[in-house]
């Protein structure tokens, strides 16, 4: 199955090192769990609140995942809305 990760870190409680170590604990899972990722379908949003729905990272891999049947991947719950 193919995948999409989703990351994310806000201004306030994190710094830009967190992106990295979302990404890697995601592609650990995917790994893990026998699916694929191409870089291209890592989606970032950089120094925004999970308060804030309109974020165009979370917008692009919900996006992605519908029209392609793709496994949406994330560290954590938090990372998508607060």
């Amino acid at each position: 199955m193919k995948a999409a990760i989703y990351a994310r870190y806000s201004s306030e409680n994190q710094s830009e090192k967190s992106i990295d170590d979302q990404i890697r604990v995601c592609r650990k899972y995917i790994e893990n769990n026998d699916m694929t990722i191409e870089d291209k379908h890592i989606y970032i949003d950089e120094a925004i609140s999970g308060s804030i729905v309109n974020r165009s990272g979370l917008i692009n891999d919900l996006n992605r995942t519908k029209s392609c049947s793709s496994a949406f991947i994330t560290a954590g719950i938090e990372k998508i809305i607060k």
